[in-house]
């Protein structure tokens, strides 16, 4: 049995050009896991509130199309049911955080870049150990706070949401202990504070990258693949100095299993 990491496109991507941009198939080659890249409707997510485009408007029921995707592979495929993991990019790491607050009991612990939980906070929500992964110099969805969507709905729950506020919801939501957050590590072009003391053993971490826009991987979409003024625009908000936040997130994400709770 080998664990299983879904792992979600961003907004006006499509599973192709994620697989290439994420590094988790290549991680996988190396320790020996599964990567489920699904596919938006319209290369787009319903992630709740007011995100994101077609699939948004047309109240596609995304939560459990990813869910009926994760109960086919277990099906099918010799997952271990105690280690499924969840990443995701921009609008997928919004969809990421909606699947962890509505199906906790399934995955063990999900880490994912550059997007806010805007999903309502579910009761039955048993707290896993989460990671938010998110560039200082990101332009679209701001670090301080949601940035061009702010514009599209003041009024919105999470319009002055930012990336601190988020991983303090999440420690809260994990009932972690401590009023100031732990520094885990400190480097030249990134940082990641947390909270360890946390209920079922679920911490949270946000992972700054100080000179990252919205795109966090190490690398960047292939040149062949940038086929429109829209492709260039999501390659140059990219991670300069090739921080390998997949890496990081696998390595925190792993540690956790459902048989440890």
């Amino acid at each position: 049995m080998v664990p299983l990491v879904v792992d979600i496109h961003g907004y006006t991507q499509d599973m192709d050009r994620h697989s290439n941009t994420t590094d988790f198939a290549n991680i996988a080659i190396e320790e020996g896991f599964m990567v489920a890249y699904p596919n938006g409707y319209e290369n787009s997510w319903n992630a709740g509130d007011i995100c994101c485009g077609i699939a948004h408007e047309e109240d596609i029921d995304d939560l459990n199309f990813i869910l009926g995707l994760v109960e086919h592979l277990i099906e099918t495929q010799p997952v271990d049911t105690d280690r499924i993991y969840l990443s995701g990019w921009s609008n997928g790491c919004g969809m990421t955080q909606m699947l962890v607050v509505e199906a906790s009991e399934l995955f063990a612990a999900a880490g994912c870049m550059s997007f806010y939980l805007i999903a309502p906070h579910s009761p039955n929500y048993s707290p896993i150990p989460f990671m938010e992964v998110h560039g200082l110099l990101d332009d679209l969805i701001l670090y301080g706070n949601a940035g061009v969507w702010y514009s599209f709905n003041q009024d919105s729950r999470w319009a002055e949401e930012g990336a601190i506020q988020n991983f303090e919801d999440w420690a809260d939501m994990n009932n972690c202990s401590g009023t100031v957050p732990e520094i885990i590590a400190v480097e030249e072009d990134y940082d990641i504070r947390g909270y360890s003391n946390c209920e079922n053993g679920a911490e949270v971490r946000l992972m700054t990258l100080f000179y990252a826009g919205h795109n966090p991987y190490a690398k960047d979409t292939p040149e062949d693949q940038i086929t429109s003024p829209e492709d260039l625009i999501w390659s140059g908000r990219k991670n300069p100095t090739g921080i390998e936040s997949t890496r990081i997130v696998w390595d925190f994400i792993s540690g956790f299993s459902k048989s440890d709770i």
